[in-house]
């Protein structure tokens, strides 16, 4: 299951497969910008896109709600602004409560791993979250550690692949 915000909630959909990741760089550029201009420059952006119907669930932040796969896959829903993840906390329940244990934020800042760290432990004991990148600190040694934590958590990693790949650029 995949739940992101704004950008995050592009690179959710792109990871399930709903766009392509210059679809997805589009979209970003797109919902950019001035507030007049940027409505006709991301109807156009839109129209330009081939949607797909996500092979992974998703979940909005906005609404904190599962999404269904026709409207995330529709021209409409993506024509709209970005909205607030005001339905952030709803959605880290619904996955919670799904069985999902690990959250792993993507972006930059870490901006939302607090507040989902918040509502794990109102939920139970048993949910984790962490950040692959922080800004500032984004090279292989952060991303290493957010495997290591990621696993200590009981996410399963693969070391063989990770420690050829490294092997490999190293």
């Amino acid at each position: 299951l995949l739940l992101g915000d704004s950008v995050g909630e592009m690179v959710a959909a792109y990871l399930a497969g709903v766009f392509s990741l210059a679809d997805a760089g589009r979209l970003v550029v797109a919902r950019a910008g001035e507030a007049g201009p940027r409505e006709t420059v991301l109807r156009e952006t839109v129209e330009q896109i081939t949607f797909s119907a996500p092979s992974i669930p998703m979940v909005s932040a906005a609404t904190g709600k599962l999404l269904d796969p026709a409207e995330i896959a529709s021209p409409g829903y993506w024509s709209r602004p970005a909205q607030a993840p005001d339905g952030l906390e709803d959605g880290v329940r619904l996955l919670r409560e799904r069985g999902v244990a690990g959250f792993l934020e993507v972006g930059p800042d870490s901006r939302l791993s607090p507040a989902a760290g918040d509502v794990l432990a109102e939920v139970d004991d048993r949910g984790w979250v962490t950040s692959v990148l922080l800004r500032d600190d984004g090279d292989a040694s952060r991303a290493a550690s957010f495997l290591a934590e990621a696993y200590v958590n009981g996410a399963p990693v693969d070391w063989t692949a990770v420690l050829a790949r490294s092997a490999r650029h190293g």
